[in-house]
């Protein structure tokens, strides 16, 4: 829960946690209100996203992985930026079987 006991509505949050080094995808859930404390990626045209979250819980515990879902519970701001000419390709990489920039 958020702690305070007046069951105000929580932030619910995804993270999958990946490690190249690990052939397996573990996929955590909360439903607890997190601060972000840092979230960066790339958007494509496509609509696709690939973005890197770090929450912190009321306790200054962090965590962090690949956003998968969330929920916000106030705001959450956002700076976006386009660089004219530039895209982001990825290109399927034979030794760690990812698509990489």
């Amino acid at each position: 829960g958020n702690g305070n006991g007046n069951g105000e509505s929580v932030t619910t949050t995804s993270i999958e946690n990946k490690s190249k080094s690990s052939t397996s995808n573990e996929i955590r859930r909360w439903q607890e209100r997190f601060e972000i404390v840092s979230l960066v990626g790339t958007f494509s045209r496509d609509g696709s996203c690939h973005l890197h979250l770090s929450i912190s819980d009321q306790k200054g515990n962090t965590f962090g992985g690949h956003l998968i879902a969330g929920v916000v519970f106030t705001t959450v701001e956002v700076v976006v930026g386009s660089i004219d000419g530039v895209t982001f390709d990825r290109e399927l990489d034979d030794e760690t079987g990812y698509g990489e920039l």
